[in-house]
C-alpha cells in the first residue's frame, strides 16, 4: 500500500508540472516531454497502468484542445517508442532525457517565436511605443549606433508615448550590464538576443537538472526539477517578455547556488557578481544568504560578501552616470511602506506565467510556493536552507514594490520555487533515500 501511494504522489507530480497545451506541434512536444519524464520517474511496472496514464493525458489535452488528438497520440506513442530505446542503453538514461527536454524547448522556442522574432528585429519607431520592453529593444538599437548605455537609455524613455523622459530614480534605470551583453554578438540585428536568450534557457534547464540531482541524489527525480521549470522558460521566450532583465540574472544565480552547494566558491562568486550587476533586487536574497551561510558556519563565508560589496560599488558608479546623463542629482530609496495595494502585490508576481500549466486554474504558483517552503523545511539540510531567502523574498515585495505591474518580479524567485516544489512529494513519499548526503 505505501508503494502505491509513493507512485501515486510521483504520478500527481507528473500532472500537476504539465504544460498547457498550444499549438499541435508544440503540444505534441509537451506530450512528448512529459511521456519520457513519467516512464522515467515512475516505479510502477504494470503496462496497463502506463497506458490509463497516457490515455488520462492525451484525454486532458484534448478538453482543451479537441481537434489536435491524432497530434497528441503521435507523441505518446513516440514517448513510448523512445523509452524502450533509451532503456537499450546501458548508463546515462536520464541524461539522454534532460537532453530531448532541451532539444523540445529549442525546436517549441522556434516554432512559437514568430511574432517575437519579429519584434527584435524592428527598432521601435519614436513615439509609437509605450511598454518598457520596448524601451530596452530601443536603447539596444541605439547602443548599436554607437550611443553609451546611458544616452541610449534617456532616449528610448524619453521617446516613449507615454513617458516624459526617465526619472531621477535610481530604481526607474536598469544597470547596463546585460545591455552590454546583448552587445557581445556581432551584428546589427536584433534576433541574437532571441539566439542568446535560447542559449540562457538550455543552460537554465540544465542547471536546475543540476540542482534536482544535488537535491535528490537520483538522476531520474532531478528531471523533475528542468520538468517543472520547462513551463516558464517556453512562456518567456515566445514572447517580448526575455526583454525583462531579471530572465537574465536568474540563471546566474542558479549556477551561483548549485556551485555553493558543490563547495565551488570561485564559480559561486563569478557567477553571484554577475546576478548582482545584471538585476540589483537580488540583493535583499543575497544578503539574507550570507547570514545564513555566516549562522550555518560555512567555511569561508566572508568571500560570499564579495557579490554584495561589489554591486554596492556598481550602483555607486551607477548613479554618477545617471547623474551625468540627467545634469540633476537622483534619488536612491523608495521610501519603505506597506503596499496600498497589500498582498495583491505578490499574488500577481505568483500569477505571472502561471498560464503555462495545464493546472494553473488552481492558482498552481501558490500551491508549487508552500510546497518549496516545505520541501526546503523537510530537508533540513545546510545545503538546503541556502534557497530559504529566495524563496521568502516576495513578502519584502510588500515594502519595496511599486504597484501590480511589478508581476514580473515574480521571475526573480518562480524559477527556484520550480526546481524545489516536485520534491516535497519525493521526500513525503519515501522515494527519495540521499538526502542525508546533503550538507
Amino acid at each position: 500500500m505505501s508503494a502505491f501511494l509513493a507512485g501515486s504522489g510521483i504520478i500527481l507530480v507528473l500532472f500537476l508540472g504539465l504544460p498547457h497545451p498550444g499549438d499541435p506541434f508544440d503540444s505534441a512536444i509537451s506530450l512528448f516531454i512529459a511521456t519520457l519524464i513519467y516512464f522515467r520517474i515512475t516505479r510502477f511496472r504494470n503496462l496497463l497502468l502506463h497506458a490509463l496514464i497516457s490515455i488520462l493525458m492525451i484525454l486532458l489535452f484534448m478538453l482543451k484542445k479537441p481537434d489536435n488528438g491524432l497530434f497528441y497520440l503521435i507523441a505518446v506513442s513516440a514517448g513510448w517508442l523512445t523509452h524502450f530505446i533509451i532503456n537499450q542503453i546501458p548508463a546515462k538514461k536520464d541524461l539522454i532525457v534532460l537532453i530531448l527536454v532541451i532539444f523540445g524547448f529549442v525546436v517549441s522556442a522556434w516554432n512559437n517565436t514568430r511574432e517575437v522574432r519579429r519584434f527584435l528585429t524592428h527598432e521601435p519607431v519614436t513615439e509609437t511605443y509605450r511598454t518598457d520592453l520596448d524601451d530596452f529593444l530601443k536603447t539596444y538599437y541605439l547602443m548599436e549606433r554607437g550611443a553609451s548605455y546611458y544616452q541610449a537609455f534617456n532616449q528610448a524613455v524619453t521617446e516613449d508615448a507615454y513617458k516624459n523622459g526617465a526619472l531621477p530614480n535610481l530604481w526607474v534605470w536598469r544597470l547596463p550590464t546585460v545591455f552590454y551583453l546583448w552587445q557581445l554578438v556581432p551584428g546589427t540585428w536584433g534576433l541574437h538576443i532571441f539566439g542568446l536568450f535560447i542559449a540562457l534557457g538550455i543552460i537554465g534547464l540544465g542547471s536546475a537538472y543540476k540542482i534536482g540531482l544535488v537535491i535528490t541524489g537520483r538522476s531520474s527525480y532531478a528531471l523533475l526539477s528542468s520538468y517543472f521549470l520547462y513551463p516558464y522558460l517556453h512562456f518567456a521566450v515566445r514572447n517580448a517578455e526575455l526583454m525583462h532583465t531579471e530572465w537574465w540574472a536568474i540563471v546566474p544565480v542558479m549556477i551561483g547556488l548549485w556551485a555553493i552547494m558543490q563547495k565551488k566558491q570561485k564559480t559561486t562568486l563569478i557567477f553571484f557578481c554577475l546576478a548582482l550587476s545584471i538585476r540589483e533586487l537580488l540583493l535583499i536574497p543575497f544578503l539574507g544568504i550570507v547570514i545564513l551561510l555566516y549562522l550555518g558556519k560555512f567555511p569561508k563565508w566572508r568571500l560570499y560578501i564579495i557579490p554584495i560589496v561589489t554591486c554596492i560599488i556598481v550602483l555607486f558608479v551607477h548613479t554618477i552616470f545617471i547623474q551625468r546623463e540627467l545634469q540633476r542629482t537622483i534619488t536612491h530609496l523608495t521610501q519603505l511602506r506597506t503596499h496600498p495595494i497589500g498582498f495583491d502585490i505578490i499574488r500577481t508576481s505568483l500569477a505571472f506565467g502561471s498560464w503555462e500549466y495545464y493546472f494553473f486554474d488552481l492558482r498552481l504558483f501558490r500551491i508549487f510556493w508552500l510546497a518549496a517552503l516545505a520541501a526546503v523545511y523537510l530537508l533540513r539540510r545546510k545545503t538546503a536552507i541556502l534557497f530559504l531567502p529566495v524563496l521568502l523574498f516576495p513578502l519584502t515585495f510588500l515594502l519595496i514594490g511599486s504597484s501590480a505591474d511589478n508581476d514580473y518580479w515574480g521571475i526573480l524567485y518562480m524559477p527556484f520555487v520550480l526546481i524545489l516544489a516536485p520534491h516535497f512529494l519525493t521526500v513525503i513519499s519515501g522515494k527519495v533515500r540521499l538526502y542525508r548526503h546533503l550538507g
